[in-house]
């Protein structure tokens, strides 16, 4: 953290400006604010509308301290603007309206936040994601984390952008940021929905309770996917079901067609994913299997995300 001068009018005003603050964090090159004025008005702290920059975005920041002499301080801020994804150390260079409400005290944070989603390749529509959150020192329970369909108008008041029905919901509570710990993480997708990721197109829908470390999570639940398209591979799936029992999921995909082969698949696998894909059982059923043509694939991204350990089948 650096700024270059500090001015405090103490005898008319009560204002302090401090001038081009410039903020160096790990995964950005920097964010800077040219010009911070603060309005002092005895145990209050106003601070107007202020310009926030990064190297590709550039947001408003309106803030409230009270009490801020003391323990008992209490903080109202708000940011809106746009963010590019490059200041997110993403690839893909997109920019996003926000809006972020933050109040609380130094024990709680309450997080209201929304962005307006219009070029995103998970979903096939334009999109709001919202969060609703409270920080309390290293935990945060999520009261609503959601993805909707959104054409409107991006308004600032949060709660009137959420007139369209949740295609995401994931509520739940998230502890220990250093090695994260998921106690009743639900994530909740009420009807089919269509997702395209790494070139695979699906629709699905589902339901499912996580808890425990995220390398080893014991999950519960189901997640049943109606059609699975890759294109390059020349790969369909019709029917999948995924039943997860804490430690283990068993996968059940009666319809699988890769190139000119087809089959049915049932395997059981580990939700450990922290080394790689561990296949405790596997069933294949087929008329006709083209071995020379499933091996072409063996280097596609899809099947080098993990290593593959087979233990029986």
């Amino acid at each position: 953290l650096s700024f270059d001068s500090l001015h405090i009018n103490t005898n008319k005003d009560n204002i302090a400006y401090i001038s081009n603050i410039v903020f160096r964090p790990q995964k950005t090159d920097f964010i800077k604010m040219p010009l911070l004025k603060l309005i002092i008005e005895g145990e209050k702290i106003k601070i107007p509308e202020t310009n926030i920059f990064m190297p590709n975005s550039k947001l408003q920041l309106k803030a409230e301290i009270l009490n801020y002499n003391n323990a008992n301080c209490i903080f109202n801020s708000n940011i809106y603007g746009f963010i590019n994804t490059k200041d997110l150390n993403l690839k893909e260079s997109v920019v996003y309206p926000i809006k972020l409400n933050i109040n609380g005290n130094k024990e709680l944070q309450n997080i209201d936040s929304q962005v307006q989603i219009t070029n995103v390749s998970l979903l096939d529509e334009p999109a709001l994601i919202n969060l609703s959150a409270k920080l309390n020192k290293n935990s945060l329970l999520i009261d609503d984390f959601s993805i909707s369909p959104f054409n409107d108008t991006f308004s600032n008041n949060l709660k009137s952008n959420l007139k369209n029905p949740k295609k995401v919901i994931i509520t739940g509570n998230i502890e220990n940021f250093e090695e994260p710990i998921f106690k009743n993480i639900r994530i909740f997708i009420p009807q089919q929905l269509n997702i395209t990721i790494k070139d695979v197109i699906s629709q699905i829908k589902g339901d499912l309770f996580i808890n425990g470390k995220l390398s080893q999570p014991e999950i519960v639940g189901q997640i049943s996917a109606s059609n699975i398209i890759n294109q390059f591979m020349q790969l369909s799936m019709n029917n999948v079901t995924i039943d997860f029992n804490k430690n283990i999921a068993i996968i059940n995909a009666p319809v699988v067609k890769l190139a000119d082969s087809s089959a049915g698949i049932n395997l059981t696998i580990s939700t450990d994913f922290s080394k790689e894909l561990f296949i405790k059982n596997i069933n294949i059923k087929s008329k006709y299997l083209n071995t020379d043509t499933i091996l072409m694939y063996k280097d596609s991204p899809l099947t080098t995300l993990l290593q593959l350990k087979i233990v029986y089948g």
